[in-house]
């Protein structure tokens, strides 16, 4: 079952995950993504961009039907990730994290789209009316019309950054960025007010004083995040954010080796693999599988298994067969059998025997 059009939210903040499952996050996504977010020095900022890289990834694979390790995302020129396969259908999407969350909107079909999130706090530490003063050339005069029309300032600062994430959703459509003069784009509130149960819709463009034909889906996540996605046409959808949590990201995902692949130099019976586990501990399983985007792969091998470095034992299950499995598309998947007695080990040898 293929979805069309996606709109989900996670609450990174209230996400601790442990080291085991950062790990398996980390290993879902490609090789240049995790390079990507080692360069973050705050830890709610690797959380924040390594869940919009899994949604990126879950929704291309739900949309298109193509297998989760087999999806390759690409970068434009601008650094905005895409995705475009002959044999697939054509997909949309974007990603915005601020605040507690981080969304995305996904589309299949011809259109251009955007989205952005917001936390309806302001932390500048000027006054106010300052704050205003400085950001007045990024608003028209109808917008800050609309913000002055609120009486208190927890109000006014609600209107400011639904404006303002209505903007971010525009210029991330078009793939402009911020460098286009905000204020030539303005936005007439048709709707005061936001909430968590239904998306407004009512909200018109103009751009340099022309009406555009735009549609905006704006909602509340919770009350205190806005969200605004940005359409060049109207879908005919009415789709709330969906809230997610990391076991469905989980689902039919399978780790991408990448480069930290290992692969049998020559292609003989003498070739082997050695695990080091550091330390002697119960082993349940063992799973292997061949390298993604590639034709390589073993197609039986032995285990070898042992405590001192010295002296191995073959792994054989109860009927005394060494497990071995043949599978083109993934490898061999096999070993230790979750069914079966622990073993106790600190290194393997995986020997290739085809």
């Amino acid at each position: 079952m293929t979805n069309n059009s996606i709109r989900w939210a996670f609450n990174f903040a209230k996400w601790n995950p442990s080291y085991l499952e950062m790990a398996f996050a980390f290993s879902i996504i490609q090789s240049e993504e995790k390079e990507r977010l080692m360069r973050f020095v705050f830890k709610k900022d690797v959380k924040a961009s390594l869940l919009g890289r899994l949604m990126m990834r879950k929704f291309i694979s739900e949309s298109t039907g193509k297998q989760y390790e087999e999806i390759l995302i690409a970068r434009d020129d601008r650094g905005k990730p895409f995705f475009e396969e002959k044999d697939c259908p054509r997909v949309y999407f974007n990603v915005s994290h601020q605040g507690s969350f981080t969304v995305l909107a996904g589309e299949v079909g011809d259109l251009k789209l955007g989205v952005d999130v917001m936390k309806l706090e302001y932390t500048g530490g000027k006054p106010l009316n300052e704050f205003f003063t400085l950001m007045s050339k990024h608003f028209s005069l109808s917008e800050w019309d609309a913000i002055k029309d609120f009486k208190n300032e927890h109000q006014q600062i609600y209107m400011f950054c639904r404006l303002w994430c209505l903007k971010e959703s525009y210029v991330k459509a078009v793939g402009v960025g911020i460098t286009v003069n905000l204020g030539d784009i303005s936005f007439k509130i048709n709707s005061k007010y936001l909430n968590k149960y239904y998306i407004n819709k009512d909200t018109e463009l103009y751009v340099k004083g022309n009406k555009l034909d735009w549609v905006f889906e704006e909602m509340l996540i919770d009350d205190e995040h806005c969200v605004s996605v940005a359409l060049s046409k109207n879908t005919d959808k009415d789709i709330i954010f969906k809230q997610l949590d990391f076991e469905y990201f989980k689902q039919n995902c399978v780790p991408m080796l990448g480069d930290n692949a290992w692969s049998a130099q020559e292609s003989d019976f003498d070739q082997y693999f050695i695990i080091d586990l550091g330390r002697v501990m119960n082993v349940t399983r063992v799973w292997t599988r061949g390298r993604p985007h590639s034709n390589e792969y073993v197609m039986e091998y032995r285990i070898s298994y042992g405590t001192n470095d010295l002296d191995y034992a073959d792994y054989k299950e109860s009927g005394g067969d060494i497990m071995v499995s043949k599978d083109k598309r993934y490898g061999c998947r096999g070993g230790f059998s979750k069914n079966n007695t622990p073993s106790r080990a600190l290194t393997f040898i995986l020997e290739n025997l085809q």
